[in-house]
């Protein structure tokens, strides 16, 4: 078994406990086939993480909706994603569940006590197929807990005795197609290998009401997000103003920037040095208007975060500054118009959340962003 832990502690500790669980659950496999139902009627979808990682896994409920179409398919998300899937025809029930191993704020200590609750809940439901896109020790627990009959992960995070199908984890596979694969080992024909978003009309008239109120509903305009979730992934606030400034005066491109209550003042301070009339909306906006409001734009410009997935997934021009955090041929998000600026340093792949050198951002300059932005605007205005 491949871990993909780097902490070599953990590597060893979930080889034995893997050992371990596959001697004792041995006997009791040998005796019960785990035999894919063949026209399953409830199934469980897993992807408890962050608005990129949900956006990348939004093509499966439809493609097994494809596959079994009289099947009731359930989606486990996060509160703070869920808006991604709303709308969604593939999708019967969204369950939230905000799991604290992947909350970047403070943690809230009644969370093992809703996981408990949502164990009773979902077992409730004897879903007869679940997938854990993920390939997290934690949500294969809870499929086994749940009494999911059959279970479909990776098991690079331990506990894959505990799955009936356990997938190969290509490690330079993009995230969508990691998802994807999952399916491919049931012999699922993917038809769909896009994300997918579905937007509301009521939805769509807010933002055609919002740009009206700013006068940009017969412009050209142009959404920036400046601020990543981790501080290593963002540009620096000087270049930014300086690409906003040229945005404007050189391409004649309104500019609407966008983020959390959180990044509001900076996004302020960057409006304020580029010296043009940009408009913030930095924590003013709900995801789903967010979305809408993407929808509608010529081009977007952002960091390696969620909104970059968002506007990729609803197929608009996508320009993403992306850092040396993580390889971008794995996480960013795939799209007929989407373009990464990366450089090629040596501490690529280095995972920080924070870093005070930053040389992968450093060596993007507002140069080389600007003559990307333009030819993708120039390219979508024709």
């Amino acid at each position: 078994m491949r871990y993909v832990f780097k902490n070599k502690f953990y590597a060893i500790f979930f080889y034995i406990f893997d050992f371990i669980g596959s001697v004792v659950f041995l006997p009791g496999r040998l005796i019960h086939k785990r035999n894919l139902v063949r026209n399953p009627k409830n199934i469980l979808i897993i992807r408890l993480d962050h608005i990129g990682d949900v956006a990348a896994a939004t093509s499966v409920p439809h493609n097994l909706k494809i596959a079994y179409p009289e099947a009731r398919i359930t989606f486990l998300v996060s509160s703070s994603s869920a808006g991604l899937l709303l709308n969604n025809p593939y999708i019967n029930e969204m369950i939230c569940f905000d799991a604290p191993w992947f909350s970047r704020g403070k943690k809230n200590i009644n969370s093992w006590a809703v996981f408990w609750k949502l164990v009773k809940e979902l077992k409730k439901v004897n879903f007869d197929l679940g997938f854990d896109l993920r390939g997290d020790f934690r949500h294969i627990i809870l499929m086994w807990l749940a009494r999911v009959k059959f279970r479909v992960s990776y098991g690079v995070t331990g506990g894959g005795f505990l799955l009936s199908i356990q997938g190969h984890y290509h490690k330079n596979l993009n995230a969508l197609d990691k998802n994807l694969y999952l399916l491919e080992k049931l012999n699922i024909k993917l038809i769909i290998r896009k994300q997918e978003l579905f937007l509301s009309n009521e939805e769509v008239r807010q933002v055609d009401d919002f740009l009206s109120s700013n006068n940009l509903n017969q412009v050209k305009f142009c959404i920036v997000h400046p601020v990543a979730g981790y501080t290593s992934k963002n540009w620096q606030e000087d270049k930014f103003a300086v690409l906003i400034s040229k945005l404007y005066k050189e391409l004649k491109v309104s500019v609407i920037l966008v983020g959390l209550d959180n990044d509001r003042d900076i996004v302020e301070h960057m409006i304020a040095i580029s010296g043009v009339p940009a408009i913030n909306i930095a924590g003013k906006t709900s995801l789903r208007f967010l979305i809408a409001l993407i929808q509608r734009a010529n081009l977007f410009i952002g960091v390696d975060s969620g909104p970059s997935h968002i506007a990729a997934a609803l197929d608009k021009p996508t320009l993403i500054l992306y850092s040396g955090t993580n390889q971008a041929q794995e996480w960013a998000p795939k799209g007929n118009q989407v373009i990464i600026i990366q450089k090629d340093v040596a501490c690529k792949s280095c995972e920080k959340p924070e870093c005070h050198i930053k040389t992968c951002m450093e060596l993007i300059s507002v140069e080389e962003v600007f003559d990307v932005a333009k030819s993708m605007f120039l390219s979508e205005a024709q």
